[in-house]
């Protein structure tokens, strides 16, 4: 056993680092896909790809975390006699949304649902390609049990609506009022 290089004990201790990386720094840190080669119960993986994703709404802060991350998945695979290599495969800077459009849709939450959440989603939606060209904002409705993007999302009706109500809402107010009105 202790001639092993186990791909896969590397890449979970990278998992569990990765999220104090995120936490540490006030980012986001996921492995959101990991495969082993050969990916048989019978046989140690002597290869791992594991994709990551890391967030952070300042620039700054979220370009050392690559640097974090590489620092962790060399450190784990000298850990397990393993050898490493990293690829970035997109990057795309912090875009913040229009802050009177965020302000204007947690008031239509609020009004609506009785609460408002504000997310730094982060994520590559088509707003953070418009957010440099005009004011946008997301408005997104809760789904079950916090997951979401997988085949088991799912939100109530009830939630739907009145995440519709509220957008609404937005909507009429960003028309009638001019909120969010010209360019950034």
């Amino acid at each position: 056993m202790d001639r092993r290089s186990d791909a896969v004990v590397a890449a979970a201790l990278v998992v569990t680092g990765l999220q104090e990386i995120g936490v540490r720094g006030a980012g986001v840190c996921t492995a959101g896909r990991l495969d082993l080669d050969p990916g048989i119960v019978t046989a140690v993986p002597g290869r791992a790809e594991l994709l990551v994703d890391q967030r952070h709404l300042d620039a700054g802060a979220l370009a050392t975390m690559p640097a974090d991350a590489r620092s962790l998945w060399s450190s784990a695979a000298a850990g397990e006699g393993c050898t490493v290599e990293s690829h970035t495969l997109w990057r795309i800077a912090p875009t913040p949304f229009d802050e009177r459009l965020v302000e204007a849709g947690r008031r239509a939450c609020l009004e609506v649902a009785g609460s408002d959440r504000t997310l730094a989603s982060g994520a590559l939606h088509d707003a953070a390609q418009m957010a440099p060209r005009m004011p946008s904002v997301m408005t997104f409705s809760s789904s079950s049990g916090g997951v979401s993007h997988a085949v088991e999302e799912n939100t109530p009706e009830a939630d739907l609506e009145l995440a519709l109500e509220a957008f609404g809402l937005l909507a009429r107010r960003v028309i009638a009022d001019g909120v969010g009105a010209g360019s950034p």
